[in-house]
Formats: C-alpha cells, sequence, structure tokens
C-alpha cells in the first residue's frame, strides 16, 4: 500500500488526509498540538462538501517519525515550515505552501517536489474540514522520480521547472491579496472598481519588471479572470487581517523584493503594500 505522511492540521492538511485516504493510501496524519491528536483520535476526521459527509478513523501522531516510508507531505504556512528546515526526511518531500520563499531555502535540497493547490478549504474546530471550492493541483515534475507515477491520479503533473509553477500563482497572489487585504474587499472588487483595477494593474506592471519572461504565462488578463471567477471570496491575506493573524507576505511579496533588490529593478509599489501590511500585523 502507498504510504504519504502529512505534516499539518490545519485545513489543506485535514482536506489532503481525506483526498489520500479516498485513494487508497496509507495516511498518517501529524499535528502540532496534544489536544488536536486526542480529538482526532476519539472522533476521527470529518469530511464535508455539499451535502457530503464522511468520517475517517486517522493514524494521528505530534511525533514526525522521519524514517518512515512513503512520501511526505508538508501542508502548513511557510512560517511554520522553516523550522523543520534544518532537518528534513531523506524520502521524498511534497510541499505545498503558497509563495516561493520555500523553494528558494529548498532548490538545491534532493528529493524535494512542489504543487500549487487551488482547492478552498476550512477547518472547523479540531477534526473537521469544508471543502469550499474545486480546483486543480498542480505539480512540477522536477527531477525524475517514481513518487510521481503514485501521484498521477491526484495531481496535474505538469513538465516545467517549480519556479516557473509557483511564480504563476505568486503573480496572482500579489496582485490580489495585498490590495484586498488593504481595502478589506471581496477580490471581485479589485475588477468592479476602475480604481481598484488601475491600482492592481500598477502592481502587475511592477512585478512583470522583475519578472519579465512571466508576462507572456501569466498576462493580466488572467489575474482579471481569477478576481471575477472568485469575486465573493475574501483572499487569504484579507482573511488573515481580519482575524489578527500574521499574512504571508514574507512568502509572497518579500521574494519578490529581494529579486528586485538584486538586480537593481525598483518595486517601489509592492515596498508600501508590504510596509503598510506589515504596519497592520504590527497592530
Amino acid at each position: 500500500m502507498r504510504q504519504v505522511t502529512i505534516i499539518g492540521g490545519g485545513s489543506l492538511g485535514l482536506l489532503f488526509t481525506h483526498l489520500f485516504i479516498e485513494r487508497g493510501w496509507d495516511v498518517q496524519l501529524v499535528v502540532r498540538r496534544e489536544e488536536q491528536k486526542e480529538r482526532l483520535m476519539k472522533e476521527g476526521m470529518t469530511y464535508r462538501k455539499e451535502g457530503e459527509v464522511r468520517t475517517y478513523d486517522v493514524s494521528v501522531t505530534t511525533a514526525l517519525q522521519k524514517n518512515r516510508d512513503g512520501l511526505f507531505l508538508y501542508a502548513m504556512k511557510y512560517d511554520d515550515l522553516v523550522p523543520l528546515l534544518t532537518d528534513l526526511p531523506k524520502g521524498p518531500k511534497l510541499f505545498i505552501q503558497n509563495g516561493i520563499a520555500h523553494y528558494d531555502a529548498l532548490r538545491d535540497e534532493p528529493n524535494c517536489f512542489f504543487a500549487t493547490v487551488e482547492h478552498g478549504a476550512k477547518r472547523v474546530g479540531e477534526t473537521e474540514v469544508i471543502h469550499t471550492g474545486e480546483g486543480r493541483l498542480r505539480l512540477a515534475k522536477g527531477e525524475p522520480s517514481d513518487v510521481l507515477q503514485s501521484l498521477e491520479d491526484l495531481f496535474i503533473i505538469e513538465t516545467i521547472e517549480p519556479e516557473q509553477l509557483l511564480l504563476e500563482k505568486v503573480i496572482i497572489n500579489s496582485c490580489i491579496n495585498p490590495l484586498t487585504a488593504l481595502l478589506r474587499v471581496p477580490n471581485g472588487h479589485l475588477v468592479e472598481s476602475p480604481s481598484a483595477k488601475r491600482a492592481m494593474r500598477d502592481v502587475y506592471e511592477e512585478l512583470m519588471s522583475v519578472l519579465p519572461n512571466m508576462q507572456a504565462i501569466v498576462p493580466f488578463e488572467q489575474v482579471c479572470t481569477v478576481c471575477e471567477r472568485t469575486a465573493t471570496n475574501d483572499s487569504s491575506m484579507f482573511v488573515d487581517i481580519q482575524r489578527g493573524r500574521k499574512t504571508e507576505l514574507n512568502t509572497i511579496v518579500r521574494p519578490i523584493l529581494q529579486r528586485g533588490r538584486n538586480n537593481a529593478i525598483p518595486t517601489p509599489r509592492l515596498e508600501i503594500l508590504y510596509e503598510l501590511l506589515t504596519s497592520l500585523q504590527e497592530r
């Protein structure tokens, strides 16, 4: 039986637990807190989507067994991932974080794979996840590995470099998330308001000055389409600000600022967005 260790008991960790169990994998879930572990062991994990409800018995622990066979899937935000990067398992590792800072840190590490997640998920309490939106799971082929074949029924395996795959989402997130968080509006406002759309266009143009090779891959029209398709959604950065949580600025926006500095390319709009959102986090 195929084995996967999922590290992270948040919304995506629980969602992937469901996705892998449904495909017949032997899943072990690693969580941080004893309280969540005990609740999951006692009540199981519940998956909900519209009228569908499923509850699973889950193997759960608070201690990562780095010698376990199979795939290790890291399902937590970048800031929570950082402390784990110095002592990774030797087996195949799949990272699904937003942004690109994790790739910058791991690009020379062997046996690492990178994916983007377009599904929506919301954790309720300690044991329940609501699947709020279907999307694609895209995985960059990167280095050859047997693990890729085992994931073909879940991920779209793309023959592109991981950096390109991650930058595609970084560009869209950098255009949408900071502006919606500062304006405190849903995504659709950025295309419904002419002023907001101009501001988003200015941010996009600045991103393209740093990443000119990505313009043909992610045209501005694609960013607008995402806003329209998710018009009623609040971006993750907006939700984090609302709830007083740390945002993902350091993995989405800061790496672009650093690329600009490294190449002497000014990024004044992104700098202002970064500083203003950092200020909101400091309140």
